[in-house]
């Protein structure tokens, strides 16, 4: 099928990660005391979706994503990259319930395989949302741990999918592009310059659906731009991010940018195995029958 919404690029680099500070005071990170990197989290049914959102490490994190479900509820999506929970989901900021892993990974990969082949799945976003919603097992608290590694699906490996796009297109045959990163990464570790990205990203990851599109684009300009008949997306490569607006509101912000990736880098998307015609809302979850088997 021919992709509903074509894409404008316009440029970037690097990424980074952004503190918890000044979201939920009360709530922290417990950290492990016999592994410094290894740390946990326990959500509870009172506790605000954002607060959680920005708790969580970003190596931790697969997706995050906000938006109306069809009965104008504000739905928040967190996926993870680790442990038994695949995923946390919020109704109006509150939690509602968990997604195993297998449904997680599921609901990851088929909304980027669509948006690969048949144009972006926010064109269906209210059928994709029901779906979430439907495939949550209620929950009043739920124990997160996390490990303080990365996965090739975190968000902040996402970013750097990114920058070694951006610099395999500059550097010559021969030149090792990972060395090149180190450096980039080296030389852009001045505190104005990190402090500027870290900035930029919170104001991105603050803005909610409801809010104009006037307020994104005086946040930051777009890095790339798709139009289609459900709207734009607005994109932010470096930033891992992407917005959905219609008639000039935001009706979904999600990290990273499918829009992106689906046309840079598909294989993240990809697992053998599945049956990929039922990567539909109704379906997803019958994709990969046996990874619902393995033991966990």
């Amino acid at each position: 099928m021919k992709p509903l919404i074509r894409y404008c690029f316009a440029g970037a680099v690097l990424s980074g990660s952004v503190s918890a500070s000044g979201f939920a005071a009360d709530k922290k990170l417990v950290p492990n005391e016999e592994d410094s990197e290894r740390s946990s989290l326990l959500v509870e049914a009172s506790d605000d979706a954002h607060a959680i959102l920005e708790l969580v490490p970003a190596e931790a994190v697969m997706e995050r994503l906000k938006m109306f479900d069809a009965n104008g509820r504000l739905l928040t999506w967190l996926a993870l990259t680790e442990g038994e929970v695949g995923g946390l989901v919020f109704i109006d900021k509150k939690l509602l319930g968990t997604l195993s892993r297998p449904d997680a990974l599921a609901f990851y990969r088929c909304r980027g395989h669509v948006s690969a082949t048949a144009g972006h799945w926010v064109q269906n976003a209210a059928s994709w949302g029901q779906a979430l919603v439907a495939a949550a097992k209620p929950a009043l608290s739920v124990q997160l741990h996390f490990s303080g590694k990365s996965t090739p699906h975190s968000i902040k490996e996402v970013a750097d999918i990114h920058a070694l796009n951006q610099l395999t297109a500059l550097v010559n045959i021969g030149t090792n592009p990972l060395g090149i990163l180190r450096k980039l990464h080296s030389a852009n570790e001045s505190a104005r310059e990190r402090e500027r990205y870290e900035n930029q990203l919170r104001e991105l990851r603050a803005l909610e659906p409801g809010q104009t599109e006037q307020k994104l684009v005086a946040t930051l300009a777009p890095e790339r731009v798709g139009y289609g008949n459900t709207g734009q997306i607005l994109a932010y490569p470096r930033y891992a991010f992407e917005f959905h607006l219609v008639n000039g509101q935001i009706r979904l912000a999600q990290q990273p940018s499918f829009a992106h990736l689906s046309q840079t880098f598909s294989p993240l998307f990809y697992q053998a195995g599945g049956n990929w015609a039922l990567c539909d809302p109704k379906n997803f979850q019958r994709v990969w029958p046996e990874e619902k088997e393995k033991p966990r």
